[in-house]
């Protein structure tokens, strides 16, 4: 017959047509095209069929089971190396940013490279939008990954406005600290970001020579030393150190940190982490597991290894999606 179930496919699928101009074409209303539609789908007239790489639904569907409360966001890895990983997770946090800030967002920003990446990958328009650093950082250490720099940079990419914080990430004396975290206009910079509805963070393993802090010349060789005598492999903004128990630890460390308290980061709502790569794995299970992650932006390899954590097989989720 001429109004065949296959004849409406063909024109909605192939053709692109739209359900009105299907209907005007076959001389029926647009109702009776929709109910066709349906029932093709239905009875198998029609299949569709999605190409999933670069997105893991049934990975994401897994790990919403087993963390309710967290969002999460899974790109491709590319290559599998920790730059490609890097670059990949960048640029999707950047695309879930544009459509999950609102324009007139208070947003706390940490430091790091993937953080930075975000920066310069994002493309929005967000006038009313604030960015605040909730850490010190100072230029000229040899990277520009420090949380004025990102607050600048996203304020520039999306047409809002910045603050700074005019000290070190880290003071050379808990007593040092406690002075510039008692200026003015430090301390109403960090109480603005300790206000924020959001903050975008990343999360590291401290001990490692590529660290963002040792690179940027703020971790000595002592600091690590005490962080690796003590267990840290996970680093969360400075603020505070976590060993494989999730326990706080490299308080001489922390406690020089010119930053929000610890108790002010997880007061936050919405805490973003932008991390992934296999030297972070360990670092963010720990973080996702004490609940200082709202929503993970990262890559299939570390979702896949938080699965493994779980005790559920990486296998199914990475087959399924041509890895």
């Amino acid at each position: 017959m001429f109004i065949s179930p296959a004849r409406v496919c063909y024109l909605y699928y192939d053709k692109g047509l739209t359900q009105q101009q299907i209907a005007s074409r076959l001389g029926i209303n647009r109702l009776r095209v929709s109910r066709i539609l349906r029932q093709a789908r239905s009875d198998g007239t029609v299949s569709v069929n999605i190409n999933f790489h670069g997105f893991f639904p049934e990975m994401e569907s897994a790990l919403r089971i087993l963390r309710r409360n967290v969002q999460f966001v899974i790109c491709d890895p590319l290559d599998g190396s920790v730059e490609e990983a890097r670059h990949s997770i960048a640029a999707t946090a950047a695309d879930y940013l544009a459509v999950a800030l609102a324009a007139d967002e208070k947003v706390a920003i940490g430091c790091g490279r993937t953080l930075r990446e975000t920066a310069d990958f994002i493309s929005a328009d967000f006038p009313q939008a604030q960015f605040i650093p909730l850490i010190g950082g100072q230029e000229g250490l040899g990277l520009d990954v420090h949380a004025n720099s990102i607050a600048e940079v996203l304020a520039e990419r999306t047409g809002g406005t910045a603050r700074r914080v005019f000290s070190p990430a880290l003071a050379n004396s808990e007593e040092e600290r406690a002075v510039l975290k008692g200026t003015p206009s430090i301390s109403a910079t960090l109480e603005a970001a300790a206000a924020a509805g959001t903050c975008l963070f990343s999360v590291e393993d401290p001990t490692l020579p590529d660290s963002t802090l040792s690179l940027a010349g703020y971790h000595t060789t002592d600091d690590i030393e005490v962080l690796r005598s003590e267990g840290a492999i996970c680093d969360v903004l400075s603020i505070s150190f976590l060993n494989a128990e999730g326990e706080n630890c490299g308080r001489a460390v922390s406690g020089r940190s010119v930053s929000i308290t610890d108790e002010q980061f997880r007061a936050i709502p919405r805490k973003i982490c932008i991390a992934g790569g296999r030297t972070k794995h360990k670092a963010v299970a720990i973080a996702l597991k004490l609940g200082l992650i709202d929503v993970l932006v990262t890559d299939a390899e570390t979702a896949a290894y938080i699965l493994g954590e779980e005790g559920l097989s990486e296998e199914p989720w990475m087959k399924a999606n041509g890895r």
